[in-house]
């Protein structure tokens, strides 16, 4: 979208003066587009380069490291232990 715009602009800085002068208003919505894209784009630089905020790089849980105790796979593993015992 951003080089849509500048290609827009770039086309309405070779328009002659007084054609310029009647499009004023959509130069202005050009330009105001500009600096929104630009303040998107710098939020979402921010908000990935958050400290301690990434969570991409945090390590997800596995099945190992739940402290939380459920019956049902407690008697899942201990069948499994006892299994092999007779």
């Amino acid at each position: 979208m951003k080089i849509v715009v500048n290609v827009a602009l770039n086309a309405f800085s070779l328009l002659e003066d007084n054609v310029k002068q009647l499009l004023t208003a959509e130069k202005s919505l050009l330009d105001d587009l500009l600096a929104k894209i630009a303040e998107i784009k710098q939020s979402q630089t921010n908000e990935t380069n958050l400290p301690g905020e990434n969570l991409g790089s945090q390590k997800q849980p596995s099945n190992n490291d739940s402290e939380i105790n459920d019956p049902d796979t407690d008697n899942d593993k201990n069948n499994q232990n006892n299994s092999g015992q007779t």
